[in-house]
């Protein structure tokens, strides 16, 4: 009669309930494998983007210098300076002893310079004064 529901075997109701649960399982388990699936996708770009990264920092390393060879070479350059400073003091030292030397041969010179000047004055002073003695001008 219709309306009236349709008589099943326990059986058969049982077998439908577990085909519907293996159906929905299966559904389960093929989303869950598709979502694990671009997981790991996911997962592979980002490690690949990361060990680019890791990769450009060694070859960063490999191109720094180590501290061992900066601190070397500071060492250096301060060992070259040390020594080049010394040398410069003592040119300065050497230049600065010849001035004074000639400074003081300056000093020398100027006096006999002035000592030439007084003695040709009184030469012409004393000329003048002869020839003014002499030829009567006064």
């Amino acid at each position: 009669m219709p309306g009236e529901p349709e008589q099943v075997s326990l059986r058969d109701y049982m077998q439908r309930q577990l085909d519907d649960l293996r159906r929905s399982l299966d559904e389960r388990y093929a989303t869950q494998t598709q979502a694990n699936q671009e997981l790991k996708a996911t997962t592979a770009e980002r490690f690949t983007s990361v060990n680019e990264f890791r990769g450009q920092l060694n070859d960063q390393v490999r191109t720094f210098m180590s501290r061992t060879e900066v601190e070397q070479l500071i060492k250096t350059l301060d060992d070259k300076t040390d020594a080049q400073s010394a040398r410069d003091s003592e040119r300065f030292e050497e230049i600065n002893k010849r001035l004074n030397e000639r400074s003081g041969g300056d000093a020398a010179m100027a006096k006999m310079l002035t000592l030439g000047l007084g003695v040709a004055t009184l030469v012409i002073s004393i000329v003048v004064f002869l020839a003014n003695y002499a030829f009567g001008t006064s």
